[in-house]
């Protein structure tokens, strides 16, 4: 079992501390207030201290928080807090490898940046929808066809992964071999 994304919204208290910067969701250490009338005052300064030591620069902000986690397990991530969701879906991007498409995180088994490999598993399953919209692009699938992995590398991951999800292939194809597919809210 892997690592799985999570992305939240919500009130966060954020902060410092010796280990440095943190983000908690506000209804675990916040007063019984609702989330959207929330203040520093209603933060329950000695449960963070009890958790963290000693605590300076506390906000609260509302927000989207980003963690991976492993369910069922305890096992997680910190929360890092982003005050929008285009930042918090690029932080699961760029710091972890995912392509996000709607509501769901994907990422492509084994080495994420491997262009090649998914598209030769495209190719075996005769996906001829992907294969014709690569053709349509100058020195695309016929590359690929032709001249073996010549093709492959002019696509990024994100555009194999958004091939696959968009065209509808997901729920078509058994995608299990190739990608990991991760709701994240």
């Amino acid at each position: 079992m892997t690592m799985q994304p999570q992305i939240m919204f919500g009130a966060w208290v954020t902060g410092d501390s010796r280990d440095g910067g943190f983000a908690i969701p506000f209804e675990l250490v916040g007063s019984d207030v609702p989330e959207d009338a929330a203040s520093i005052e209603d933060v329950s300064t000695s449960e963070l201290e009890g958790m963290l030591g000693e605590v300076t620069n506390l906000e609260v902000q509302v927000g989207y928080g980003v963690r991976l986690h492993m369910p069922g397990y305890l096992d997680s991530t910190g929360w890092t807090f982003f005050e929008t969701e285009a930042d918090a879906n690029y932080h699961l991007e760029e710091m972890w490898d995912f392509v996000i498409v709607g509501d769901h995180a994907y990422r492509l088994k084994g080495d994420p940046h491997d262009v090649t490999a998914a598209a030769e598993w495209l190719v075996k399953q005769e996906v001829e929808g992907f294969i014709i919209a690569m053709m349509e692009e100058p020195g695309g699938a016929e590359d690929v066809l032709l001249n073996g992995h010549k093709g492959y590398a002019e696509y990024s991951v994100e555009d194999i992964i958004g091939r696959l999800v968009e065209g509808d292939y997901v729920d078509a194809l058994d995608t299990s071999d190739i990608l990991e597919e991760y709701p994240i809210r």
